[in-house]
């Protein structure tokens, strides 16, 4: 089910924005400024056993998933004409650069499940069984992107980015 929905979520993200364009678009590259959204798959790696100042008997806490959405505001300029001045070259005419103002939630569920054994009085045995520790982080971040953007070929554009912020 996870497999399925990872490759849906990057269909989505890599199919939709190149059939969103046309293809005269490619040479008419201009400034332009909007609103975008994503779905998001969290992915968190942890290595910790409790929280500060909050009683937990967990052994360890590794791993979660979630998921979440991201909105935001941005403004993107073509670059071409810059670089070419600047270099004295005609190959950078795919080239923009983008700003974002971004709110990005980004929540999972990390469990651990420690195995015990629990007394049964009426057979007056010890069964197995387990504990399981939940901890559910509700996290969102507001940050700005820097994007410098590269259009390859018509339907592939390749992007350099580091959130500012987070």
């Amino acid at each position: 089910m996870l497999k399925k929905l990872i490759l849906f979520v990057v269909l989505i993200t890599f199919v939709l924005p190149i059939a969103a364009e046309e293809p005269s678009d490619f040479l008419k590259l201009r400034e332009r400024y909007g609103i975008f959204a994503d779905f998001d798959l969290n992915v968190h790696l942890a290595n910790f056993k409790k929280l500060p100042n909050i009683p937990n008997c967990c052994q360890s806490f590794s791993s979660g998933f979630g998921t979440g959405f991201s909105a935001g505001i941005l403004y993107e300029h073509p670059l071409g004409d810059l670089v070419k001045n600047l270099f004295n070259s005609t190959d950078y005419y795919g080239l923009t650069g983008q700003i974002r103002l971004v709110y990005d939630e980004k929540s999972a569920l990390l469990s651990a499940t420690e195995p015990t054994y629990v007394y049964f009085q009426p057979l007056d045995t010890a069964l197995p069984g387990e504990f399981e520790h939940r901890l559910d982080a509700k996290l969102s971040t507001i940050s700005i992107e820097p994007i410098l953007s590269y259009r390859v070929y018509e339907d592939l554009t390749v992007n350099f980015s580091e959130p500012v912020g987070q």
